[in-house]
């Protein structure tokens, strides 16, 4: 007899709600906070709304050129600023130092290891 074809076994689990999960600690109640009292509307008026002064049509500026406007004199209050010293100063006209005179006593020379007797 032939066999039926299997099926594939489907990508995803059928999904199933999980079962609440029984927590191990009993619910901590919250502690009644106090509710804020509703403030009654307190009856006011409504205000009238301010009319809003009409805006004087300005005068058309003369056409041509404008006379400059002269701005007063700034007044020179701060002091003038001493000469500031050259970052990079010039090298000294002086004429090098005299290199090191010589070691008086001259170094021993250097011990060399003597090969081991046999």
């Amino acid at each position: 007899s032939p066999e039926p074809p299997l099926l594939p076994p489907p990508l995803t689990p059928p999904l199933s709600p999980a079962p609440p999960q029984p927590s191990l600690e009993p619910p901590v109640p919250f502690p009644p906070y106090p509710l804020p009292s509703p403030m009654p509307p307190s009856p006011s008026p409504p205000e009238p709304p301010i009319p809003e002064p009409p805006i004087p049509p300005s005068p058309a500026p003369p056409l041509g050129p404008s006379p400059p406007t002269l701005l007063p004199p700034f007044p020179s209050t701060l002091a003038p600023l001493p000469p500031s010293p050259p970052l990079y100063p010039e090298a000294p006209s002086t004429p090098p130092a005299s290199p090191l005179p010589p070691p008086s006593s001259p170094l021993p020379p250097f011990p060399t290891l003597s090969p081991p007797p046999p």
